[in-house]
């Protein structure tokens, strides 16, 4: 398991905790917004990781097929 996944089962496991507990609709529903604003960037960092090193790869295939042209 990735740490990305562990990462958003954390995010889905405060989630569920939070709702079961937290007693205030709106401070609820402001804590699930927040925990989903950060589930959000955690996810668009791994999808930005991911493309580059999809672009790195890239450029080093590019270069090996350069060099052997």
């Amino acid at each position: 398991m990735s740490r990305f996944s562990i990462a958003l089962l954390m995010f889905a496991l405060l989630g569920v905790v939070a709702w079961f507990t937290l007693p205030n609709d709106k401070v609820r529903g402001v804590t699930l917004a927040l925990l989903a604003m950060f589930a959000v960037k955690t996810w668009l960092q791994y999808r930005r990781q991911q493309m580059e090193e999809a672009a790195e790869r890239d450029r080093k295939l590019e270069q090996v097929k350069l060099g052997r042209s």
